[in-house]
């Protein structure tokens, strides 16, 4: 945090003293040697006219200000550093936020920096340079940033209530799932159970299949066997009726 912190206060301090003014131009050397840290009251140094623009764009001033709020910086120092990068919105934010880093260093509150910062102003930088025009930038920008104060919105509020509460809400989950898997263990016994029921009833089942096909074949040879005796009876008839009256067979005397 301390090496984070200086590098925000040296960032701050030499943003305006690294753009070359009239007299480095000239090649005359300075009278007095600027202030190491610049003051957002007084006016500042001329910038570099080759990346000065005339007005802040209205919508990068809205997309700024959802990452710097008035009450931290003030719109017209949101508007300043969008002129003096050329409403160059990655610049802008670098500028800013060293701006920032400083002053709360300078006025000795303490701050919160979320370990994502950099990481995020990269990000803002490659979204930036990967779109495809001007409302791509911003509708990228915006996306980042949003998560970004989101983030450095909700990560300080993280304390050692909120802990307790986390790890109170961690014990409560956790027997809930303790309550759950001896409920699901008593619902794998029962459906073991059920499965050997289940089991025992197809093996019942296919016996069953196996007997009716049994009865049926049965049936089928008694029906032929009726129609034979049928048949048999029936000739036994036609036999008796041709004999010869009155004809004994010599055995029976």
């Amino acid at each position: 945090m301390f090496g984070t912190g200086y590098y925000g206060k040296r960032a701050a301090s030499t943003f305006f003293d690294e753009l070359p003014d009239a007299d480095d131009a000239s090649g005359t050397p300075p009278v007095a040697k600027r202030p190491r840290f610049w003051d957002p009251a007084s006016p500042p140094p001329q910038p570099d006219p080759r990346t000065r623009c005339a007005t802040a764009d209205p919508a990068l001033v809205a997309e700024v200000s959802l990452r710097f709020p008035a009450a931290t910086l003030g719109r017209q120092l949101i508007e300043k550093a969008l002129v003096e990068s050329g409403n160059d919105l990655g610049a802008a934010l670098k500028i800013l936020d060293n701006l920032h880093l400083g002053s709360l260093e300078n006025n000795g509150e303490p701050s919160y920096e979320c370990p994502n910062q950099r990481a995020t102003e990269v990000q803002v930088s490659d979204e930036v340079w990967s779109s495809s025009g001007i409302d791509d930038a911003k509708a990228r920008a915006s996306r980042v940033l949003e998560g970004f104060q989101f983030q450095k919105t909700v990560a300080p509020g993280v304390n050692g209530q909120a802990l307790h509460e986390l790890q109170k809400e961690n014990s409560v989950v956790k027997e809930r799932l303790e309550a759950v898997m001896r409920e699901n263990n008593i619902l794998k016994s029962g459906i073991a159970i059920q499965y050997e029921r289940q089991k025992d009833y197809d093996e019942k089942n296919k016996e069953l299949q196996q007997l009716k096909q049994h009865v049926a074949q049965y049936q089928e040879q008694i029906r032929n066997l009726e129609k034979s005796n049928y048949t048999l009876s029936m000739h036994l008839k036609a036999k008796e009726g041709r004999s010869i009256p009155g004809y004994f067979h010599p055995d029976v005397f």
